[in-house]
């Protein structure tokens, strides 16, 4: 034992960016993204608004008849559509952001998953099964999040 400890590197000191999003849905800020999935400064700021922009398409892309109809409805934006308030916000607005933040999450991991298996091909297909079940695990949160968000069951059958 050498005595040294490795650490994660902090956080890059970055402003408070927002990502700003389509006048429906809300804005994501970086900063509560980062905080909220402990992403240390391993994620550089570049990398993470690449898969926040990329997560917000695909999201946005995946509840496009449920803006047109709360549009339809005469809903300006998510947080007007009916639900209930957790701590001071829609619970819609919460689904939403967690579908956002998990999506994020498995798109980091699966772009890591070829520089964290390099450096170790001892065990290489043990860690990439783990690294996969990470990723499909987030795949799952996010989907569950747009299921809560549409008033959907979680549970998903296919006919074999």
């Amino acid at each position: 034992m050498n005595g040294f400890t490795a650490t994660a590197a902090p956080p890059e000191q970055a402003t408070d960016a927002v990502v700003g999003n389509d006048s429906f849905w809300p804005d994501i800020t970086a900063t509560k993204l980062r905080d909220a999935c402990r992403l240390d400064g391993t994620v550089s700021t570049q990398r993470l608004a690449h898969a926040l922009i990329n997560a917000l398409v695909e999201v946005n892309r995946q509840l496009e008849d449920l803006q047109a109809q709360a549009i339809e409805d005469g809903f300006e934006t998510l947080a007007d559509l009916p639900a209930k308030q957790v701590a001071g916000v829609s619970a819609k607005v919460h689904h939403y952001t967690r579908a956002v933040y998990a999506t994020v999450q498995a798109a980091l991991t699966e772009t890591s998953r070829a520089v964290d298996t390099v450096v170790s091909t001892a065990h290489e297909g043990s860690r990439m099964q783990l690294m996969a079940d990470v990723v499909a695990e987030y795949r799952r949160t996010a989907h569950n999040a747009l299921n809560d968000l549409r008033g959907k069951t979680r549970v998903t059958v296919d006919l074999l």
